[in-house]
């Protein structure tokens, strides 16, 4: 699995705030706590990828990010079994073209809501 993380922590990240850009290359990924949390995330293969919202993330109401579509693939994030999505078709959202991007927003525990 490749990752590649650029920015810096900011004292705004303590409320929200922006805490750097993560590049995924894979054709599939799973939302991490850390890694992705208060980030930017370019998701840059050719191919279709898949992002997973995994049950007890452990992020509290607020916590976010956001995934671009870098490359030619249509980025398509789910929730794993027992995560409520909101804000989607059947469950799950894509993005329609390159630099579409998702918003990912924790509202509760193991439910999240995508726009």
């Amino acid at each position: 699995m490749t990752h590649k993380v650029r920015g810096k922590m900011l004292a705004t990240n303590l409320i929200g705030g922006y805490d750097g850009t993560v590049e995924e290359s894979e054709t599939s990924f799973t939302i991490a706590t850390r890694l992705h949390q208060y980030k930017f995330v370019r998701a840059t293969n050719a191919g279709a990828i898949a992002v997973t919202i995994p049950a007890n993330l452990n992020w509290k109401d607020g916590d976010w990010t956001q995934i671009v579509q870098g490359g030619a693939g249509a980025v398509t994030v789910t929730g794993a079994s027992g995560v409520t999505v909101n804000g989607t078709d059947g469950g799950e959202k894509a993005t329609t073209a390159a630099y579409g991007a998702l918003h990912i927003r924790c509202i509760g525990n193991n439910e999240f809501m995508i726009l």
